[in-house]
């Protein structure tokens, strides 16, 4: 068994205040979930924060700030965001950090045991404390991109559906599909990496066939993994470092199985 923890934090950039953006989902120019900056970890997601569901246009026209609207272009149906920052617009200024897709804790465990030839051993991998970005739905789920969507789509708002998947409307005129937290979700996972079972005849059986060993097995890798991570594999990585916990188009382990003789 072994278990290992990490923590990192940003010390310094040129510029105090700086932010280094990772990889942009959108054409690579815009929608940028991670961003470096002093004091948070490397790879943090700093995002705007959704709080619902705009319902009627009276819900619209009182999210306002001095008798200005907060959102101008919303309609009932798109998603509200907060003004953490009380400037009566929803800008930049208003992301706040939201975790990172760094696991805090990571742990292992490998068994084994025998008895009268039969033989079994197991892996099991697990991590901790870390949040994923889903950029798969992103792309699937805002439904102004032209291309196929989820099927989570069927349930978008209407005025006779209150749901927390947005109104259907091309152009996006109000942002819904911004980076915010409605696409990040809890990364933790516990995975069976491995596991195989043998049986080894005994050497009174062999010796006439003047054979040390035989043994049969079955394995099978990556057979399960327990999380709520709603994509599709938990455990990926990306080339970048600061685009760490994005999930985008990554493709992810298989399953296999094999049956063999030693």
């Amino acid at each position: 068994f072994n278990i290992s923890s990490l923590k990192n934090k940003v010390e310094s950039l040129a510029n105090a205040d700086q932010a280094i953006n990772g990889q942009g989902l959108k054409f690579d120019t815009e929608h940028f979930p991670t961003q470096a900056r002093v004091g948070t970890p490397i790879s943090s997601f700093y995002l705007y924060r959704a709080n619902g569901i705009f319902q009627s246009i009276a819900e619209v026209n009182s999210y306002e700030l001095n008798g200005n609207l907060i959102q101008p272009n919303a309609k009932p149906g798109d998603v509200r965001f907060k003004d953490l920052n009380n400037d009566g617009l929803i800008d930049e200024n208003d992301k706040e950090y939201a975790g990172t897709g760094l696991p805090k804790v990571e742990a292992n465990i490998t068994l084994g045991a025998s008895y009268k030839g039969f033989d079994f051993s197991t892996l099991i991998g697990s991590g901790f404390g870390n949040k994923l970005y889903n950029g798969n739905r992103y792309f699937y789920e805002f439904m102004s991109s032209g291309t196929n969507m989820l099927a989570s789509t069927l349930n978008s708002w209407t005025p006779d559906n209150n749901s927390n998947i947005p109104r259907a409307v091309l152009g996006d005129p109000n942002g819904n599909s911004r980076e915010s937290d409605r696409f990040l979700e809890n990364g933790n996972f516990v995975r069976t990496r491995q596991l195989q079972i043998g049986y080894s005849l005994p050497s009174s059986l062999l010796e006439a066939a003047k054979i040390d060993k035989l043994r049969f097995y079955v394995s099978a890798e990556n057979v399960f993994t327990i999380t709520k991570y709603s994509g599709t594999d938990p455990e990926f990585s990306r080339n970048n470092l600061l685009d760490t916990g994005v999930d985008r188009f990554v493709y992810p382990f298989t399953r296999s199985f094999i049956v063999g003789v030693q």
